[in-house]
């Protein structure tokens, strides 16, 4: 795009220039008309490819392109939160894996699961604190009332 503007700026100037010494010919009149015709022509090209099709589909894809980039991003975003806030509580683990769902085009957080490292679960109670401790940590970050945390032993 960027080149198209300086095309045509150029392209302009070079008819302003012509039509500033045609001008004063006998057959101004006609040149002024035909450069007129040329530059309108000019200037409408792309339009007219946008309205036929050509460039709109690739602005199109690039549009989704960067859609599917931002929403990557976002969840890259979000999976960072969680492990700085995991890892400021001192908590020792593998991995982080988050689900999202889509509602109406809106994308929810519903359910993370935390991968321990070199930790056994060995009582109900134990897992209970554990889970408290992470809902703790993450409760800054995240809605923790509304997603859905599960802790996972790596033997």
């Amino acid at each position: 795009m960027n080149d198209y503007f300086l095309s045509t700026l150029s392209v302009i100037v070079i008819l302003a220039f012509f039509d500033a010494i045609v001008s004063k010919t006998k057959n101004g009149k006609s040149v002024k008309i035909i450069i007129s015709l040329f530059s309108t022509f000019l200037l409408l090209s792309p339009i007219l490819k946008v309205f036929k099709g050509g460039d709109f589909n690739s602005n199109l894809s690039s549009i989704s392109y960067y859609e599917e980039y931002l929403n990557s991003l976002e969840d890259e975003v979000m999976l960072s939160k969680i492990k700085f806030a995991l890892n400021r509580g001192n908590l020792n683990f593998n991995d982080v894996l988050v689900v999202y769902e889509n509602i109406e085009s809106k994308k929810t957080l519903i359910k993370i699961t935390i991968f321990l490292s070199g930790s056994v679960i060995n009582d109900e109670n134990e897992n209970i604190n554990m889970l408290e401790n992470v809902k703790k940590l993450l409760e800054n970050t995240i809605d923790v009332n509304k997603v859905e945390i599960e802790i996972e032993t790596v033997r």
